[in-house]
């Protein structure tokens, strides 16, 4: 009979195949999961997600580039250099001129070129970003501008074409790229716009308007009067509101009339119908890089410019290269700043926190380059990114970006799975309501 001294070797020799096994075995599964993305709430494997093969729901998506469709580009010799993307529209800029994805437009002709956007800058275009306001059906996006020069300006474009309005990034040599964050309250406060019912002579200290809604004591106003043709004007004053008077009751058959007592008296004419609305605020917060730091400023109100506060990206910037975007999206109403390197590189961080909440890189080919653009919507995953091909063509593409487990919980305890990326059909914009 065998003893067990005998049985000792068989038995470690079964025992150590057993852990050999458990062992790979467990290795494919981790493999395996990464080359799936699982970089979502049930196993986190940090993993490049554009180096999976496969994909299933409860892993998360594959980063894959969709077309989005894109007007002609006005001159073979426009290669663009940024890109936004507000709402449901697309702006593209070089160093000097902006222009205008109209696709989605209905009067707009399929195939029509870009179309031009007018903005009276005297210095070149490092970056673009732009505010909107109005409803859904109605609504106005005004580019801003960040333009070099001795000191980096974020310029704030006009729809009336009024020349607009600049701000300097003061203790600042040099910017590249930039990004606002625009507040839901400057957002609303801009949207309040108004008109004058008869005209207005020179020193009057009154204005009659429309409806005074979302005015009140003490706001700051802009009176605009544009006159259109060859011999196009701008007639631009400013001025503050000492009172605000209801006389719709002695004027009934014009409906809503109120007047605007000014605090001074105004320095030109205007016609019926010029238009009145809150003057220009700069928005209070933006992030700006300059090769080396991603910066955050803030508006100074007396030094009537950005100030910088702080680094923000530090890690990310030296490991990563050079940026060529930053924009902003918010998931969850928390703050999200995207960042776009070159190669491909996105990176995506909590703006409260510091906590990184995903990176990706781009799928590409050698013949395809991911051009100094790229864009986060505000609604969440969803990132719009302008390519150039070996021929020079450009093209729009859209991507969804699921975000870390970490992200995802900061401040939802329900951590809401990301939103589906087919809302829409291939190839056209998104509506406003969903990602591309």
């Amino acid at each position: 009979m065998e003893s067990e001294l005998e049985r000792l070797p068989s038995v470690l020799m079964r025992c150590g195949m057993g852990v050999l096994i458990a062992l790979w075995f467990s290795a494919f599964i981790w493999a395996f999961v990464g080359l799936t993305q699982g970089s979502q709430d049930y196993i986190h494997v940090d993993l490049k997600n554009s180096q999976g093969f496969l994909s299933f729901s409860w892993f998360g998506e594959k980063v894959v580039l969709g077309d989005v469709s894109m007007n002609k580009l006005p001159s073979p010799y426009f290669l663009a250099s940024s890109i936004v993307c507000p709402a449901d529209k697309v702006f593209v800029a070089n160093k000097f001129t902006i222009y205008e994805n109209v696709l989605g437009n209905k009067t707009t002709p399929k195939g029509d070129s870009l179309r031009l956007v007018s903005c009276d800058i005297n210095d070149t275009i490092l970056d673009i970003d732009a505010q909107c306001v109005g409803g859904e059906t109605d609504k106005t996006c005004t580019p801003i501008l960040l333009l070099n020069g001795e000191t980096p300006t974020v310029w704030m474009c006009r729809n009336d074409g009024c020349t607009g309005t600049g701000w300097p990034l003061l203790q600042t040599n040099r910017a590249d790229k930039f990004t606002t964050l625009l507040t839901d309250d400057q957002i609303i406060e801009k949207a309040f716009a108004t008109e004058t019912i008869e005209d207005t002579r020179k020193h009057e200290v009154t204005l009659q308007v429309a409806n005074a809604s979302g005015f009140k004591n003490g706001d700051v106003i802009d009176i605009v009067e544009t006159g259109g043709g060859k011999n196009q004007t701008c007639v631009r004053e400013t001025k503050k509101i000492k009172k605000i008077e209801n006389i719709s009751q002695t004027r009934q058959s014009e409906g809503l009339v109120f007047v605007l007592h000014l605090e001074s008296g105004l320095e030109s004419e205007f016609k019926r119908g010029a238009k009145v609305a809150k003057e220009d605020n700069p928005p209070s917060t933006l992030v700006a890089s300059n090769g080396r730091s991603v910066l955050e400023y803030r508006f100074n109100p007396k030094r009537g410019g950005y100030v910088p506060m702080w680094d923000v990206a530090p890690e990310v910037v030296s490991k990563a290269g050079n940026l060529t975007a930053l924009d902003f999206s918010k998931q969850d109403g928390r703050d999200r700043l995207v960042m776009f390197h070159t190669g491909g590189l996105v990176v995506s961080q909590d703006l409260e926190t510091g906590t990184k909440c995903g990176e990706w890189t781009l799928p590409h080919d050698d013949t395809d380059t991911v051009v100094g653009g790229g864009c986060s919507y505000e609604d969440g995953w969803a990132m719009l990114a302008l390519l150039k091909n070996a021929s020079g063509m450009m093209t729009l593409k859209h991507a969804n970006l699921p975000e870390s487990v970490e992200c995802r919980s900061l401040g939802n305890t329900s951590a809401t799975p990301a939103p589906s990326a087919r809302c829409g059909s291939k190839g056209r914009l998104r509506s406003s309501s969903c990602p591309p």
